[in-house]
């Protein structure tokens, strides 16, 4: 293995301890963010035309089509 790419996991083993937590802290806005907008403003406004049940169908087909799948 050429010289620079072990060097660079070298560096990347070092920063991947600081990195996850930042990741984690990011995340978690992003996250939250996110469900807000579908559950604490589109659901309940979609829940007043069409009723809690149907609005939460309407709602998860389009945070289906909105996500990407996993690629886990």
């Amino acid at each position: 293995m050429p010289k620079e790419v072990v060097e660079l996991v070298k560096v990347q083993n070092l920063l991947a301890p600081l990195l996850i937590p930042f990741a984690l802290v990011v995340n978690t806005f992003i996250a939250f963010g996110e469900e807000y907008g579908w559950r604490g403003y589109l659901t309940p406004r979609l829940a007043k035309r069409l009723g809690w049940v149907k609005a939460s169908v309407v709602t998860g087909i389009l945070w289906g089509f909105g996500t990407p799948p996993c690629s886990c």
